[in-house]
């Protein structure tokens, strides 16, 4: 699966930026064992940070409760364990400036979550399905690669307080059927930064012409310099209804769609 190439650093104009250099904090020596205590299904996280990179843990306020707390890798110049030279999977570890301003945006503006079926495709560290899962939805995060499975479902694990077991993880091959079972209805499909090329842009509307059926909203935000938003509309199957959300400055292009009714 395509993902965008890495940047070293995030935007210093953007808002969510400022949010993301005020909460964040380097955490150095081994992940914190999460508070679910059962091996994860894709195994612990294998990758080895080095000491200029470790795993950072990124705070998310949350109202009237303890905040979210998401592992990332922010280092771009470590190798996978293999050997592998091929470092696209990366950019899966990392939270970009998209995924804070979504999640604080369904928050922000009060978007009914609790009590619904949250589908995220490309969840990379899984910060906009966990706030889903804390403020009440049943969410399945998916990813493609191990890496990103491995650090997503760690994160599921360790802010398991939070959403007592609502948000579960599962791989997701865009080229293949969904991993949702017959009567799984997704409600709500959230997304960040998936439409950064064009084949990318393709294969999402592909998922969203599948998934989606006419009482399920999606919501997508895109960081504007890597959106590939004309191919994936001419992609998407005419029956979605599209509007473009304002943004309130931010950098992420964020737009909701839903099929229209027969």
């Amino acid at each position: 699966m395509i993902r965008r190439p890495p940047r070293s650093t995030l935007s210093s104009s953007s808002a969510a930026s400022d949010v993301y250099k005020r909460q964040i904090r380097s955490m150095a020596g081994p992940l914190p064992a999460p508070s679910a205590s059962s091996p994860g299904q894709f195994g612990e996280p294998t990758l080895h940070w080095p000491a200029s990179g470790a795993p950072q843990v990124y705070r998310f306020e949350l109202p009237d409760r303890e905040p979210l707390c998401v592992t990332q890798n922010h280092s771009k110049g470590h190798r996978p364990p293999d050997g592998s030279t091929d470092l696209s999977f990366t950019n899966g570890l990392v939270i970009w400036d998209s995924a804070i301003q979504l999640a604080r945006f369904l928050l922000d503006r009060h978007v009914t979550v609790k009590g619904q079926r949250v589908l995220e495709i490309g969840a990379g560290a899984g910060l906009v399905g966990l706030v889903c899962a804390a403020e009440g939805a049943t969410v399945m995060l998916t990813d493609y690669e191990l890496p990103v499975l491995q650090l997503l479902e760690y994160n599921a694990r360790a802010n398991h307080s939070l959403h007592d077991g609502r948000a579960s993880v599962a791989r997701y091959d865009w080229n293949a059927a969904p991993p949702l079972d017959a009567d799984w209805d997704v409600d709500l499909v959230v997304a960040t930064d998936v439409i950064a090329s064009a084949t990318n842009a393709q294969l999402v509307a592909k998922v969203l012409n599948e998934v989606c059926n006419e009482h399920t909203e999606v919501w997508l935000c895109n960081e504007e310099f890597w959106s590939y938003h004309e191919e994936f509309l001419e992609a998407l199957d005419p029956s979605f209804a599209v509007e473009e959300i304002a943004s309130d400055g931010e950098t992420g292009r964020l737009i909701k769609l839903q099929r229209r009714m027969c």
